[in-house]
């Protein structure tokens, strides 16, 4: 007898979108409509604040559901979490998870049985397609995209906001201000420098972008990088943008080496 393998279904598209809606409601009806053993998991690092209860994942759409927090760089606790005859496994903030190792527990799932619900964002900050999801797609694959509307479209028209441009928030906004202030700093990081003054700005917003190189982020962590919380009160935004209004970020990733 041929052994059964489970079903991937990947729900991606860009952040606000309804993936955790979508894939959450899934495991819900399959566990209280169908009676079917299901496990949700989620990487520690993307568990947030005022959203995410003690022992549960939840959307903002505020469905939510069970859940386990599974190391980021060592998801293969899912595995021994699934052993118990579960028939779905719903991987939440997935592009989280080191890729290569929750690839790898996904392949191992699906082999084993079991169907996969992977709720991942389809593009990092930078522009580039997530290597879990570059991973993950193949023909048999049943791909379910959630965008939301650019502010470059009319309200009723279908989305396509895929991208998420990254803005660091700060009140000066400008770049000459902020380097005046990380100049002036007792002693000065040149490396943040250097990336604050080969960032980008947005046309839209006169606001900072971040330099982009691979998955590391100092500018857009500029909260930390400055250490003082008077002066920057969030770290960064996320706006959806379409191709078209999307700014790439310059890839600085040849200073880094």
């Amino acid at each position: 007898m041929k052994k059964k393998v489970g079903v991937l279904r990947i729900f991606t598209g860009g952040m606000g979108g309804g993936k955790t809606h979508a894939a959450l409601s899934d495991a819900n009806d399959r566990k209280h409509k169908l009676r079917e053993k299901v496990l949700v998991i989620q990487p520690g690092v993307s568990v947030r604040a005022g959203i995410d209860g003690e022992g549960e994942t939840k959307a903002r759409s505020s469905v939510a559901a069970e859940s386990n927090i599974v190391p980021y760089d060592n998801p293969f606790e899912a595995l021994r979490l699934a052993k118990d005859k579960v028939n779905l496994v719903t991987i939440v903030d997935s592009h989280m998870f080191v890729s290569g190792p929750i690839a790898a527990v996904v392949y191992g799932l699906l082999n084993d049985g079991r169907d996969v619900n992977l709720d991942c964002l389809e593009f990092d900050y930078g522009g580039e397609i997530f290597p879990v999801l570059q991973a993950l797609i193949h023909s048999g694959t049943s791909i379910l995209y959630h965008y939301r509307q650019c502010d470059c479209q009319k309200p009723g028209e279908e989305p396509i906001g895929r991208y998420n441009q990254l803005i660091v928030n700060t009140p000066f906004k400008r770049k000459r201000e902020l380097l005046e202030l990380l100049r002036a700093k007792s002693e000065p990081d040149p490396k943040l420098i250097y990336l604050v003054e080969n960032g980008t700005v947005d046309p839209k917003t006169g606001l900072i972008l971040p330099a982009y190189f691979g998955s590391t982020n100092v500018t857009g962590d500029v909260a930390k990088d400055l250490n003082t919380d008077d002066v920057v009160s969030d770290k960064v935004s996320y706006v959806t943008r379409c191709r078209e209004c999307f700014v790439r970020p310059k890839n600085l990733s040849v200073y880094l080496k």
